[in-house]
């Protein structure tokens, strides 16, 4: 099992997988660059209590950031820290990790 941190300003990951090279750090860097793009243009994104709707060509991170908080009827933010563990797990489980938990507790 290889245990390790990644720490990207906001976002705080605690991984446990079994792939050694997993490169996940590179893509958190590019959906968490993803998301501030989106936010540099769309401000009420950051800032909404209540749930935005998006573009379809918006980036994903952006559209289940969206779908997330319609269903929970929270602004879009709420549902950062979750969204990256999911779309981590997901990154993981495509280069066939088997064995993978991602907590990201601390966006």
């Amino acid at each position: 099992m290889n245990f390790s941190k990644i720490d990207l300003d906001e976002t705080h990951i605690r991984l446990t997988t079994d792939l050694e090279r997993h490169g996940l750090e590179r893509f958190v860097l590019s959906i968490r660059n993803d998301l501030k793009n989106h936010i540099l243009k769309n401000k009420d994104f950051q800032l909404s209590f209540e749930p935005v709707d998006v573009d379809d060509d918006s980036p994903l991170i952006v559209r289940t950031m969206a779908d997330s908080s319609r269903a929970a009827d929270v602004g879009p933010m709420a549902c950062v820290a979750g969204t990256i563990s999911q779309m981590s797990l997901e990154y993981l489980t495509g280069m066939d990790s088997r064995y993978s938990i991602v907590e990201n507790g601390c966006d």
